[in-house]
């Protein structure tokens, strides 16, 4: 599991206290539900019998990335009443990195970075307006992946 990995570990950590945070605003969580979701989810997550393919996991962007999916909607909240989601961001970066020459969402993305600005993007893909929250958050990821693409060509 890439979760044997510190590294991923940790940030896999990072995002669900940020996700475990919009829940407890959201549905008056305790902090004793709020740690038992991470922990749950975790081990969930680190289980061996559940084989989650990095393929299965980064497939579709796109559509992980749209506005009320499990990404997006939670940073959007987060951004918009708990402050800069910077967990949830390092999540968009990975999914931008993720590449598969068999995923037509992968090669649409790659597409969609050489033809519009970070800002475009952040509405196009992720359904966030310039003037959001978390616009900023997301230009710059995007503005990143963008600069790299353009350094490969």
């Amino acid at each position: 599991s890439s979760l044997s990995d510190s590294d991923v570990a940790e940030q896999t950590r990072k995002v669900l206290r940020e996700t475990s945070s919009v829940l407890k605003a959201k549905h008056s969580l305790s902090p004793s539900e709020q740690d038992e979701y991470v922990e749950d989810t975790f081990a969930r997550l680190t289980n061996p019998a559940i084989d989650d393919f990095v393929t299965r996991v980064g497939r579709h962007p796109i559509r992980k990335l749209s506005r009320h999916e499990r990404v997006i909607g939670p940073a959007a909240y987060f951004a918009e009443n708990l402050g800069e989601p910077s967990a949830l961001i390092g999540l968009v970066d990975a999914a931008l990195s993720f590449r598969s020459a068999d995923d037509t969402q992968v090669l649409e993305l790659t597409q969609l970075l050489a033809q519009h600005s970070p800002a475009e993007l952040a509405k196009a893909v992720c359904g966030i307006d310039h003037s959001h929250p978390l616009a900023e958050g997301l230009i710059t990821v995007f503005d990143l992946h963008k600069s790299a693409l353009s350094r490969k060509h």
